[in-house]
């Protein structure tokens, strides 16, 4: 009996319970209090909300936390059900280490943390500031999210791969201007650290203007890291859309229930 009751709330907590009403309305629920956790975060930074309904905050806050730390705990008690996580205490530190379990957790750490230990009014702020974290946990509830991070499991080795390009891109041009631009204006490009910045903002296309090369050989580079930019930063968006086709083509072959591959 318990078995059947522990194995009916994985179900229904993982969104695996054959769409039923309940586990709609607890999914939808869920959205909506990470939405209005992220709104709250965002509207106490204005003074005067903050100082006329701090009260109701704090309330909607603890309110928040009961759920989360109910959601949390509830999970590693029914994540025994999963065949990769069914050893009761091994398990569950498996699982305790994935990056959702990590995402719930920070997303109610700090509050106990803050209760327990005395904090100065300066991680005050960084912790309610810090909450904005629980937006993560959207990607427990929304097929989307899932779907992206499937795009870049999928593509990490190709991405690793074009990361590492731009870098090497970013410092080889940043070796290049300090050598031509140190001279003619040493308190702008007075080092390579300081040469990557410039490096940055160029290749991004941004130019905020308040660096930028005088010499000839100087403007011929930017140039070139400019167009480099365009062509390089092209590179991850292709491969994102093609990991995005090849697993919209493979969720078309699998049964929606069962997960196996139709054929």
């Amino acid at each position: 009996m318990m078995i059947r009751f522990k194995r009916k709330i994985y179900h229904l907590l993982e969104g695996v319970a054959e769409h039923s009403r309940l586990e709609k309305i607890l999914s939808y629920f869920m959205v909506l209090l990470i939405l209005l956790n992220a709104f709250a975060v965002i509207i106490e930074t204005v003074e005067w909300i903050d100082r006329n309904y701090f009260t109701y905050l704090f309330v909607f806050e603890i309110f928040s936390v009961i759920i989360f730390t109910i959601d949390y705990f509830t999970r590693i008690w029914t994540i025994t059900i999963n065949e990769k996580y069914k050893n009761m205490v091994l398990g569950r530190i498996k699982y305790f280490f994935t990056p959702m379990a990590i995402i719930d957790l920070l997303s109610i750490l700090p509050f106990y943390l803050f209760a327990v230990f005395p904090f100065d009014l300066r991680f005050l702020r960084l912790f309610r500031l810090f909450r904005f974290i629980r937006i993560l946990k959207l990607g427990r509830y929304s097929t989307s999210l899932k779907l992206l991070g499937n795009v870049f499991r999928a593509k990490r080795t190709e991405l690793v791969i074009t990361v590492f390009i731009i870098f090497f891109v970013i410092v080889l041009a940043s070796c290049f201007i300090y050598i031509v631009e140190h001279d003619a204006q040493p308190d702008k490009y007075t080092n390579i650290p300081v040469s990557i910045y410039w490096s940055v903002i160029t290749i991004t296309s941004v130019g905020y203007g308040d660096m930028y090369p005088i010499t000839p050989l100087g403007q011929f580079i930017a140039v070139i890291v400019a167009l480099l930019g365009l062509g390089i930063f092209a590179i991850p968006t292709g491969i994102i859309a093609s990991g995005f086709y090849e697993q919209l083509h493979n969720q078309k072959k699998q049964c929606p229930h069962c997960g196996k591959e139709i054929n």
